[in-house]
Formats: C-alpha cells, sequence, structure tokens
C-alpha cells in the first residue's frame, strides 16, 4: 500500500490500521512506529482472512503529537486459496500396526483444514498455515499399497492429492516410486529399487526415452520428453516397470501450475 503524508513541521511517526466492516470502524492495527518519512507498507495477508469490505487507515502524526489522517477510498476483498501439498514426512513406510502420524507441508492450510484419504477425514492438528500434523488409522498402514492424500480447507477447497507408500515390513521387493517432477520437458521420477534399463509408465503408456540417470541410476529415472504430455495441474498416474517385469506402487502425480 502506498500513499502521501505532509506537515509544515514534520511527519514523526505513523500507523496502519485496517477496517473489516467498509470503514465504519478500523480496530485491527496492522503496524506501528513507521517513520515519518515512509510512504509505503507491505502487509502480508493472513491466509485465513477472507473479507469483502476492507479498508485501510493511515494516521500520520506531526513533530507536535497531533494526528491526521486517510482512509483508502474503495473497499477491497480478499479471497481464499486452494491448499497446496508440496510434501509429506514420512513419504515411504514399513507396513506396521500402529497409527502413524505425518507431517504435511504446503501452503494455504486454514484454521480448520484436515487430511483426507479418499472421504475418510484424518484427525488433524493445524501446526501452521504451512504445516499440519495427520494420523492414519492402524488399518490404513497395516499393509503394503500407496496411501493418497489430500488437504481440504473449510471452504471445501481441496489441495492436488500426494502419496504416502507402505512397504511390506521386510522392505521393498521391486521397484517403488516416492516422487516425481517436471524439468523443461523432462520427466523425473524418484524412488528405490530402479534396474537397470527399467521404464517409466504414463498414463499406462511405455515412455520409450526413459533411461537411468547417471548419478543416481537406482532411484532417479527421467523421462526424455515425457514431461510435454502432462499439462499444469493434470493428474497422472506413473509406474515403473523393471527388465525383470516387476511393476513399481502406482503413484499419482500433479504437475504444478
Amino acid at each position: 500500500m502506498q500513499w502521501t503524508a505532509s506537515d509544515d513541521y514534520g511527519v514523526t511517526s505513523q500507523q496502519v490500521l485496517l477496517s473489516t466492516d467498509g470503514g465504519l470502524s478500523f480496530p485491527t492495527l496492522l503496524a506501528d512506529g513507521i517513520q515519518g518519512g515512509a510512504r509505503s507498507f507491505s502487509w502480508p495477508i493472513p491466509p485465513d482472512l477472507v473479507q469483502q469490505s476492507l479498508r485501510i487507515r493511515v494516521i500520520a502524526r506531526s513533530i507536535s503529537g497531533s494526528p491526521g489522517f486517510g482512509d483508502s477510498n474503495n473497499d477491497f476483498a480478499t479471497a481464499a486459496l486452494s491448499p497446496v501439498i508440496t510434501s509429506v514426512e514420512p513419504n515411504v513406510v514399513g507396513a506396521r500396526p500402529a497409527p502413524l502420524m505425518v507431517t504435511i507441508h504446503g501452503r494455504n492450510f486454514y484454521q480448520g483444514a484436515i487430511g483426507l484419504i479418499g472421504a475418510q477425514r484424518l484427525s488433524t492438528k493445524l501446526i501452521s498455515d504451512t504445516q499440519l500434523e495427520a494420523t492414519l488409522p492402524s488399518e490404513l498402514v497395516s499393509s503394503p499399497g500407496t496411501i493418497t492424500i489430500a488437504v481440504e480447507n473449510p471452504d471445501s477447497q481441496r489441495s492436488q492429492p500426494t502419496n504416502l507408500i507402505v512397504l511390506d515390513a521386510g522392505g521393498a521387493a521391486g521397484p517403488v516410486i516416492t516422487g516425481a517432477s517436471i524439468s523443461g520437458k523432462k520427466l523425473l521420477v524418484n524412488g528405490i529399487g530402479f534396474g537397470d534399463g527399467a521404464k517409466i509408465l504414463l498414463d499406462g503408456e511405455v515412455q520409450k526415452k526413459t533411461v537411468n540417470d547417471e548419478q543416481n541410476p537406482t532411484s532417479v529415472l527421467i523421462g526424455n520428453k515425457a514431461g510435454k504430455f502432462i499439462a499444469p495441474r493434470q493428474t497422472v498416474v506413473l509406474v515403473v516397470r523393471n527388465s525383470d517385469g516387476s511393476l513399481s506402487n502406482a503413484f499419482n502425480f500433479t504437475r504444478p501450475q
């Protein structure tokens, strides 16, 4: 936000206040003690502030302490953003008979946000607008498989899904995908147990230009030109097939915007 302020004897300090009722009152102090020469202020809008009738007031004080103020001319509004998951920790675990707590990292997590597996609501604790803790019941992690986790805010906006891999308690018997990303036209698939000559399957289609990464051949596969087949925000299913025919878990990957 920007403003102008002047006084014959100089402006010594300034305040910025917020109204949520169209300027009828300004109960919220956003900043105090702003230097007299400042004419702008950056306010990080809280992610859970969703209002239609917001206004700003700037109060400037002269050297004598006399105040003058100005309000924004029109209302402005803030809108809720969709939650976004960037990672889940841990994202690969062994099968177990007990519940599992995971930490979900991302952004735009509001008060009341919950972790979801399908339609099942998880016991969830909000740590911050970028972190949640969710507990998966024992029946979901007692056998090998891929669990798809999402976050839903109270306004019903839902994040893209991300995967948690549950391995057999004895360890992985074949390839396992733990993550994926796009770099230019390349699709990068991360995991464990990738054999020499392993191939990426994208929605069931073999990516013939798949190669093992030179530095990390058993944990990174590169699908040359496969990235161009995935549009922003599109979700695809990835599978890795080793040369012996063993298949990985099915991994849901959503390309970021």
